[in-house]
């Protein structure tokens, strides 16, 4: 199991990981990847607007086929085909005493060969040559202080006056791509200024709609949110409730 981190606050990455693996791989798994309670993960998702719906009881054909596909189907291939989450086939897995084994601790000697090889190996053959994840390995090197410094810049003369006169006014995204560094940097740096971004999670106003209408169609869902400094599946939601469409060729 992954070392307990229940104590420390959330990181860009871990909100990165949660985004990416909350609704196909669930609470439980997330918990193990980031050493942290599976109801902390949930409370986490329901902030950010990622837990969906109940559905409806499991039928005793997807049962069937959950226990006759689980030893040569992927669970992702198989939340396909039943059009479930990875969570609730994993869940049923449980149920049924199919599960396997969960990723062992990591032990001092995959420690030494992460420190000496992250940099000159790539993240994938890490990960197949200490038989895990590749978000795992990034992760642990993140822990380990090894991750590529690159990321990291502290912005200094330019690069700090670019931020500070461009808070409000470029995504904080935006900015870290620009100068090299990561988004929990500027964030800081905004901090220390007195910026306060507006929350993420608010009511929606006519302005915020007027700009939605503009903008739905001309960029990408995300790049819309940012522009609104709001969460990704808020803006869609409140695209589809409006009756706005995307135009072709945009994601």
């Amino acid at each position: 199991m992954a070392e307990d981190r229940s104590a420390e606050e959330w990181t860009d990455e871990d909100e990165e990981l949660l985004r990416k693996h909350y609704r196909r791989q669930g609470a439980q798994y997330l918990a193990r990847l980031l050493g942290r309670t599976p109801q902390a993960i949930r409370n986490q998702a329901y902030r950010r607007g990622l837990t969906r719906p109940p559905r409806e009881e499991w039928t005793a054909f997807e049962d069937r086929y959950v226990i006759k596909n689980y030893p040569k189907r992927s669970v992702a291939a198989i939340a396909r085909t039943l059009a479930r989450s990875e969570q609730a086939v994993r869940a049923r897995l449980r149920l049924h005493g199919l599960t396997r084994a969960l990723p062992p601790k990591w032990m001092p000697i995959e420690d030494a060969f992460l420190r000496e090889n992250y940099g000159r190996m790539t993240l994938r053959e890490i990960a197949e040559e200490l038989g895990r994840s590749e978000d795992s390995v990034s992760l642990k090197a993140a822990r380990l202080g090894i991750r590529e410094k690159s990321k990291h810049v502290e912005p200094k003369g330019k690069q700090l006056r670019y931020i500070v006169q461009n808070l409000g006014r470029i995504p904080f995204s935006t900015m870290a791509t620009k100068i090299g560094t990561s988004v929990h940097v500027i964030r800081r740096i905004a901090a220390e200024h007195g910026y306060r971004a507006r929350p993420l999670s608010r009511a929606w106003t006519d302005a915020d709609e007027a700009m939605l209408r503009k903008l739905w169609g001309t960029m990408s869902p995300s790049e819309v949110a940012e522009r609104l400094n709001r969460h990704e599946t808020g803006v869609a939601a409140r695209a589809s409730a409006l009756g706005l469409r995307r135009r072709r060729g945009r994601s």
